[in-house]
């Protein structure tokens, strides 16, 4: 396998294929690949090999790596390419090894796993591909369809992913009724650029619209005023500012302007902008996505008669940064998410035993920061929602602004603060699914695009009305599974 940028920057050429990837204990990830043949040499080296059916990936994000012997435990590698492997010197570090060997391309390091010759390693990989693109597509097309919402087999985590949920792990504690945790680097040494004349001129670029608009800069100026007052930023002593650390990174900002809110903006905090090709969102990993499918959560929201919509208000100002990460601060979406998510669960987790439902309801009902679920009574809605609130809260997040298709619900529940806007999640609340909708914020990009290839269809057809409700108003009194079996073809 070779990365997808490598690829391209060669300006090789390739033939589309499938390539799944399955390791031992059911993990697994399939995905579109191009086949290419290079030839390559090793490095100091006049000879050239040729390499054929070399599989490009994108993101195949393979480490750095250095090796000492003392460190040297086994590595099992594959060689497709036998002919390359064969070795021309080899070194013994044990009696039953591993071994080393010196060939065309370089040392290749391999033997058995210390204090495992009798148990099954993990550490085999499988490769297949289709050889028949046609039949792979229908088949694909097929799954695509007849298994939406299903869950599949967890994907492989990634290097960056696994190092990402260690940081994690080993930084996330409580202080007071919040959390804390450490920003998500990639390496443990990370030297960051000097940022400052970046920031300062972007800042200065803002100022010139404030002059130019009153009420924009009054609207700037309070938001701004706004997360001092929270405690979410505060001002830097000159002895910080004028700190020559490498790990200070100077954050742009700017304002979005909303044409259906007229006077109000947005802060946006720009992580993309770069100094000699470094931002802080190539410094930072996004982190594994261990937040539920969109299409999972909508399921459920349509079991139960009664659906309850919340959201956490600012949750991603609710977590607090470790102090020797505090001079960095990332808006960066994915980062934020995992490490507010994660935080999320922690907290919940604390009351696994005491509430099961109440935690499920965070862990497996939750997109984001919104809380999405279904109840078969009013009584019920009331009473879970309440606990998870309470839940929130030893966590120092508010669930707020709720809504309901019962009226009672909502009214026990507290003020739905309809004025406000509660973001996509008050589509879902909706008793039938008109073509004529708009929302105030952002939606996911899946959402988006689903919705957008929809509504096209929708163009085609007759106006239509869907229940939120799969059962209707009553309850279910008995519910069957009908098979059908297709063998035509």
């Amino acid at each position: 396998m070779v990365d997808n940028e490598l690829v391209a920057e060669l300006g090789v050429q390739g033939v589309r294929r499938q390539l799944n990837v399955q390791w031992f204990g059911g993990r697994a990830t399939r995905e579109p690949t191009n086949v290419v043949r290079l030839e390559i040499s090793g490095a100091g080296k006049s000879s050239r090999h040729v390499l054929r059916n070399v599989y490009a990936i994108s993101n195949l994000s393979l480490p750095m790596q250095s090796l000492h012997r003392r460190d040297v435990r086994s590595l099992l590698i594959g060689l497709d390419h036998g002919h390359l492997g064969l070795p021309l010197k080899t070194r013994r570090f044990a009696s039953e090894g591993p071994y080393a060997a010196g060939t065309e391309l370089g040392w290749v390091v391999f033997g058995p796993v210390e204090g495992r010759r009798d148990t099954l390693s993990p550490r085999s990989c499988l490769l297949a591909t289709s050889l028949d693109d046609n039949v792979e597509r229908i088949v694909e097309d097929y799954f695509e369809i007849e298994n939406f919402g299903v869950k599949a087999a967890p994907a492989a985590a990634a290097s960056d992913d696994v190092r990402a949920q260690k940081i994690l792990e080993d930084t996330t504690v409580r202080v007071g009724r919040r959390y804390q945790t450490g920003l998500l680097w990639k390496t443990d040494n990370v030297v960051l650029p000097r940022s400052y004349d970046m920031a300062y001129n972007r800042l200065v670029n803002i100022e010139k619209k404030i002059k130019r608009d009153g009420q924009f800069a009054q609207e700037y100026s309070r938001i701004v005023n706004d997360y001092v007052d929270k405690g979410y930023a505060r001002r830097l002593e000159r002895q910080e500012f004028d700190s020559e650390s490498d790990r200070i990174w100077y954050l742009p900002h700017f304002g979005v302007e909303n044409p259906n809110k007229p006077g109000k903006i947005r802060l946006v905090f720009d992580a993309a902008a770069r100094v000699g090709g470094v931002s802080l969102n190539s410094a930072l990993s996004k982190g594994p996505q261990h937040y539920k499918a969109l299409a999972s959560i909508l399921f459920h929201f349509r079991e139960g008669a009664v659906g309850v919509c919340s959201d956490i208000k600012e949750m991603f100002h609710q977590v607090l940064i470790r102090p020797e990460d505090r001079y960095v601060r990332d808006d960066l979406w994915s980062s934020m998410l995992t490490e507010a998510h994660h935080v999320k669960t922690v907290n919940a987790n604390r009351f696994l035993d005491s509430d099961p439902r109440a935690v499920k309801a965070i862990v497996d009902y939750h997109y984001v920061d919104d809380y999405v679920d279904s109840f078969a009574t009013e009584s019920e809605a009331i009473e879970v929602s309440s606990r998870v609130k309470k839940i929130h809260a030893e966590g120092g997040f508010e669930l707020c602004k709720f809504s309901s298709s019962s009226p009672t619900v909502e009214r026990m529940l507290g003020p739905s603060d309809h004025a406000q806007s509660i973001g996509w999640a008050k589509l879902l609340l909706r008793e039938v699914w008109r073509r004529k909708i708009s929302w105030d914020e952002p939606l996911p990009a899946e959402m988006y695009n689903a919705f957008m290839e929809w509504r096209k269809e929708m163009e085609k057809v007759e106006r239509f009305r869907s229940p939120r409700h799969y059962f209707g108003s009553g309850l279910v009194k008995t519910i069957e599974m009908h098979v059908f079996v297709d063998a035509s073809q």
